[in-house]
């Protein structure tokens, strides 16, 4: 049988605005507000009415040729604080309000093998906090090693809801999070550098809250959840003259396990009735080492 061509013509104008505004209350804090209109347009292999083969997720993967362009209504309101050039407090809220959200779904859940697709859900959002610092210990003691010490830290708490149609058997998780968000965020980390002996150290560290990786699709199928897992970064730097660096670095020093399961008593969550992974591996760690020479 000859090959037959699907074709898809999608021509749409769409009308984004923004707003961004700061009000100064002195030198060293000041407050934003920004407010726009994105759009999330289905990707190729979204909308490819074909079936490939997805060998990192072992799944079967098919685009969806009906998807909607998404649109994403943005609010954020933050409050920065620079103690100094260097330094940095910052809190924020923030609200997005999707329409037509794109998911990505599981079709068949029998078996060891996914059957993935994608479709758009009626309405979701996102609101939540963000809290960001940046600070050093310059300030705070006369010890020279500790002068050269900062803290970085970056987290994000956010609540998340999907709304889907009315009477739309195509998806039946209403009280759940929007595929692939998490309900907390976090990274940070401790530095070190001091810039006369030419030397940088930096242990990172980052956890993403449990997400749903594939969202049920229909009645006879549950939501795919990956649980979190703790990643540890480290990296040393040091120079030697005024050309040569010397880097060497670990990246997720713990390799933890990857762990997915099945939401099976649909909760919206993993609890102690959703029993047997779906899947469970190591990513594994990843070490560098490297020379630099600047002429």
């Amino acid at each position: 049988m000859p090959p037959r061509r699907l074709t898809r013509r999608s021509a749409t104008s769409s009308f984004l605005p923004s707003l961004n505004a700061t009000y100064n209350f002195n030198d060293r804090s000041l407050l934003r507000l920004a407010a726009s209109q994105t759009v999330n347009r289905p990707e190729f292999r979204e909308i490819a009415n074909y079936s490939y083969y997805d060998f990192t997720n072992n799944a079967n993967i098919k685009g969806n040729n009906k998807l909607r362009t998404a649109k994403i209504y943005n609010a954020d309101l933050r409050y920065e604080f620079y103690p100094s050039k260097s330094e940095l407090l910052s809190v924020g809220v923030f609200y997005k309000h999707f329409t037509g959200a794109i998911e990505q779904v599981t079709n068949s859940t029998n078996g060891s093998t996914l059957d993935l697709g994608f479709l758009n859900a009626a309405s979701a959002y996102d609101v939540g906090v963000e809290v960001e610092a940046r600070k050093g210990l310059v300030e705070l003691t006369e010890t020279p090693f500790l002068q050269h010490i900062s803290f970085v830290l970056n987290a994000s708490f956010i609540k998340s809801r999907v709304s889907l149609a009315s009477g739309d058997d195509t998806s039946v998780d209403n009280n759940r999070p929007l595929q692939g968000q998490s309900p907390y965020v976090v990274n940070t980390g401790i530095f070190y550098q001091d810039d006369d002996r030419r030397w940088q150290v930096s242990a990172q560290y980052n956890v993403i809250g449990p997400r749903i990786l594939f969202a049920s699709s229909n009645k006879q199928n549950f939501s795919l959840f990956e649980l979190p897992r703790h990643v540890i970064d480290l990296a040393v730097t040091k120079g030697f003259g005024p050309h040569l660096d010397v880097r060497v670095g670990i990246q997720d020093l713990l390799n933890q396990y990857t762990r997915q399961y099945y939401d099976s008593d649909r909760s919206g969550g993993i609890s102690s009735a959703d029993r047997g992974a779906f899947g469970r591996f190591r990513r594994g760690q990843y070490s560098t080492a490297g020379l630099t020479y600047k002429f």
